[in-house]
């Protein structure tokens, strides 16, 4: 397969991609977010809604744990590193004590209340150090409106809740409500779940599934935002061409090498085609801790011909690999929705993925692609038998990409998140 040659000028992975000219929106909303609980670099979905945020006026801070960030202003975003479990002790204690000095200072009783909660949770050394790793340096950092990315993160940070006095939205994406009920701690997790919806302000689900999903842990509908992601569809976009030089049937997906997305049941459905004589390839883009576990299917099904494994690409390269395929393709066992979907039909690829979480909220079948069961191998491969013909292919991705235009903009996105923003900091009033 040969790979395009077309690049932007300027490439994605540059932070000052990220930050655009938006001539049609006034800078109408002027507050300060904090973020918690991004991994750096950022996920683009996340990447993209921070830097569209500045663009309307929010000052955005983030913070994070992960060890190459630093202290930093990253497209007009300023990131914030805390210290991490793995940190040599002497580092991450003088880095904890000099970021707590504030919190200390400025709120001495909030700051005895949570050093206090540390240690009568996790014993008096223990305790101490979790208190200046991470929860001190939270206690007075500037902030508006406190967002937590991720359910999980939000749960290791419920003692701080009744201390910032400020309001705090929660985002549900999916595998974080679907997944903990298999975990060896499901109770607690469940419980912490719990207590987060009844503590935060408003919660924001990404799709109705999702929301419902999160009305079994008592997520109080009236809290409940639903905005669906969104992509950029001025980078992810349709190629001038497809011609083909090739008449092998290219298949994509993208994610993460872990047991939630279902690769197994992808692989078998390869197998399946090169069974009834479809020719065809998969291109996995993504890396991950059941990566051996991939490669051993891949043996095991003897389709070391037909399944490529690319590892991470930086955006530009996945771009490219998507114009020169033909379909995208998705197993997922639990989703959200999807947004390598979301880019996949923004470049104006055909798609079949699996009928679970948002992704009918996503996917119309029959109309921009395909939905079949989840574990189901059979069923997907027979829906990507269907993608053998050109005309099919033409039709379906055509209609995927109005689809997200229509739907799934980044700027329809961010007008819904500035509406959530405003409302929280309108209705707040701190208890007490």
């Amino acid at each position: 397969m040969k790979a395009r040659s077309e690049r932007t000028n300027q490439p994605l992975g540059d932070p000052s991609a990220l930050i655009w000219e938006d001539k049609s929106k006034a800078l109408r909303s002027r507050f300060r977010l904090l973020v918690i609980g991004v991994r750096w670099p950022p996920e683009t979905f996340i990447a993209r809604r921070l830097a569209s945020l500045v663009n309307r006026g929010v000052e955005v801070s983030v913070v994070t744990s992960s060890r190459q960030a630093r202290t930093r202003r990253w497209s007009n975003i300023r990131w914030i590193r805390l210290g991490r479990w793995d940190d040599p002790i002497p580092i991450a204690l003088a880095r904890g004590i000099k970021q707590s000095a504030q919190s200390v200072l400025r709120a001495p009783k909030s700051s005895f209340s949570l050093l206090r909660a540390a240690q009568s949770r996790h014993g008096w050394w223990r305790g101490l150090s979790v208190a200046l790793r991470t929860q001190l340096p939270l206690l007075c950092l500037e902030g508006d409106v406190i967002h937590f990315e991720w359910n999980l993160t939000a749960v290791q940070y419920l003692s701080l809740f009744p201390l910032w006095r400020r309001p705090i939205v929660i985002s549900c994406r999916g595998s974080q409500i679907n997944v903990p009920i298999t975990m060896t701690n499901s109770q607690e997790i469940e419980l912490g779940i719990r207590t987060s919806f009844q503590m935060a302000t408003a919660v924001h689900c990404v799709s109705e599934a999702i929301a419902k999903e999160a009305e079994k842990y008592g997520l109080n509908r009236e809290k409940t935002w639903v905005i669906p992601p969104a992509v950029d569809t001025s980078f992810f976009r349709p190629p001038e061409s497809r011609a083909r030089e090739y008449t092998t049937l290219q298949l994509v997906t993208t994610g993460s090498l872990v047991w939630q997305k279902g690769y197994e049941y992808c692989l078998m459905a390869i197998k399946r085609l090169t069974d009834l004589g479809i020719r065809s390839e998969l291109h996995i883009i993504g890396d991950g801790p059941e990566r051996q576990r991939v490669l051993f299917t891949i043996a095991d099904l003897g389709l070391e011909d037909y399944v490529h494994l690319h590892g991470h690409l930086q955006p530009n390269d996945l771009r490219a690999l998507l114009w020169d395929c033909d379909a995208f393709i998705l197993a997922s066992v639990t989703e959200g929705i999807s947004n390598a979907a979301l880019e996949a039909m923004a470049c104006g690829l055909p798609v079949v993925v699996t009928d679970t979480g948002g992704m009918r909220d996503l996917v119309r079948d029959g109309i921009d692609g395909y939905l079949v069961p989840p574990r189901d191998p059979e069923a997907l491969a027979r829906s990507v038998e269907r993608l053998k013909h050109p005309q099919v292919r033409l039709l379906l991705g055509k209609a995927a990409r109005t689809r997200i235009e229509q739907s799934f903009s980044l700027n329809a996105q961010t007008d819904r998140f500035v509406e959530l923003y405003d409302s929280v900091l309108a209705g707040w009033e701190p208890a007490g």
